[in-house]
C-alpha cells in the first residue's frame, strides 16, 4: 500500500514538473527580455542590427500577406454588416458593428494566427538551429547574456510588428472592404466614414492594441521556449511547431474569455 502511494506521489510530482517546467521557462524568458529591454541593451550596435532584421522580417515582409487577408476579411465583414443593417434601416449601428467586429476580434486574431504560422515557425527553426549547432552553448561559455542577443530582439520585434500589423489590417479591411463591396449598398463613402469615426473611441483602439500586444508576447515567448526544446531538427520541428500553435490558440481563447468578462 505504501509503495503504491509512493509511486502515485512520484508520478504526480513528475507530471507536475513536466507541465509547469515550460511555463516557468516562458516566465524566465519574458522576465529576462523585459529586464534587457529596460536596460536599453537594444542600443548596442550588434543587438540593434538583429532587432532591425527581426522587425523587417516579422513586420515589413508580412505586410503583403496581411493586406491580402485584410481585404478578404473586410469584404466579408463590410458586405454582410451593411447588407443586414441597411435592410433593417439601422444606419446608426453600422459604425459600431464594424468597429467592434474588426478592431476587437477579426484583426487581432487574424494577424496573430498569420504570424503564428509565419513568424512562430521562423523563430522555432532559428533557435533550434542555434541550439543544435552549439551556438547557444558558445554564447554561454563567452558569458554573453542570451536575453540580449537572442530572446529580447525577437520578442521586441514581435511586440512592435504585431500591433502595427493589426492597425494596418483594420485600415485596409475597413477601407478596402467598402471600395470592393460597399458601393453596392445604399450608403455613400462619406456617410460610411462618418459612421465609423463617430463610433470609434479610445477604448476600441486600446482593446485592439492590448489584444495584439499580449497575443504577440505569447507568440514570442512560446516560440522561443519551444525552439530551445528541440533535440533533433528533423523529427522534433513539426511536433514543437504544432505545440506552439496549440498553445497560442489556447492563450487566444483564454484572453478572449477574460475580455468578455471584464467588458460586462
Amino acid at each position: 500500500m505504501l509503495n503504491r502511494l509512493k509511486a502515485f506521489v512520484i508520478r504526480t510530482g513528475q507530471k507536475t514538473l513536466r507541465e509547469t517546467g515550460p511555463l516557468f521557462q516562458m516566465f524566465v524568458i519574458c522576465y529576462e527580455s523585459a529586464k534587457s529591454a529596460l536596460r536599453l541593451r537594444f542600443l548596442n550596435p550588434a543587438v540593434l542590427r538583429v532587432l532591425v532584421d527581426q522587425i523587417h522580417f516579422h513586420g515589413i515582409r508580412s505586410l503583403p500577406g496581411i493586406a491580402f487577408l485584410a481585404t478578404i476579411a473586410g469584404v466579408i465583414a463590410v458586405h454582410y454588416i451593411l447588407s443586414i443593417l441597411t435592410s433593417l434601416g439601422a444606419y446608426d449601428l453600422i459604425g459600431g458593428w464594424l468597429v467592434r467586429s474588426m478592431l476587437h476580434e477579426i484583426a487581432p486574431i487574424t494577424v496573430i494566427v498569420y504570424l503564428g504560422f509565419r513568424s512562430g515557425a521562423s523563430i522555432i527553426i532559428e533557435i533550434a538551429a542555434m541550439h543544435l549547432h552549439g551556438e547557444i552553448d558558445t554564447l554561454h561559455s563567452l558569458n554573453i547574456n542570451l536575453a540580449d542577443y537572442v530572446a529580447m530582439p525577437r520578442l521586441l520585434a514581435l511586440l512592435i510588428a504585431g500591433p502595427s500589423l493589426t492597425f494596418a489590417f483594420c485600415i485596409v479591411g475597413l477601407v478596402g472592404g467598402f471600395f470592393i463591396m460597399g458601393f453596392s449598398e445604399p450608403i455613400t463613402f462619406g456617410s460610411y466614414v462618418d459612421s465609423i469615426a463617430y463610433a470609434l473611441s479610445l477604448s476600441d483602439l486600446g482593446i485592439m492594441f492590448l489584444k495584439s500586444f499580449f497575443f504577440s508576447l505569447a507568440l514570442g515567448v512560446i516560440s522561443l521556449q519551444r525552439g530551445r526544446m528541440i533535440n533533433t531538427l528533423a523529427t522534433d520541428l513539426s511536433y514543437r511547431l504544432t505545440q506552439c500553435i496549440i498553445e497560442l490558440i489556447s492563450f487566444i481563447v483564454i484572453l478572449e474569455i477574460v475580455f468578455i468578462f471584464t467588458s460586462w
